[in-house]
């Protein structure tokens, strides 16, 4: 790298995010909101899965290997966003630990 590149200070070393300054009522409703779209987000994603699997069910059962296929498909889908909602909070988690300074 560039002698000169190296020597720049980075400007933001010592700013962190901190919401507060708006105070501990903005604080929790931002919690709040996060935890109701997470909680919708889940709920969502658990419905498609349902409905996919049993889709996928029905369409074996009639014989309509092309529909079966498709609905696989819709399932395999809700089946990873289920479990990417689940994970969020080791995923999320692992980002602050890695980010935070001084780790």
């Amino acid at each position: 790298m560039n002698k000169a590149v190296l020597a720049v200070d980075n400007p933001f070393e010592k700013i962190s995010p901190d919401l507060s300054i708006l105070g501990p009522a903005m604080n929790d409703t931002w919690v709040r909101v996060g935890s109701a779209v997470w909680a919708v987000a889940l709920l969502f994603v658990v419905i498609k899965l349902i409905v996919g699997v049993s889709k996928m069910k029905s369409a074996e059962k009639r014989g309509y290997a092309q529909d079966a296929s498709e609905y696989t498909g819709e399932a395999k889908v809700a089946g990873i966003a289920l479990a990417v909602l689940v994970m969020l909070t080791v995923i999320v988690g692992s980002v602050l630990f890695v980010v935070q300074p001084g780790a």
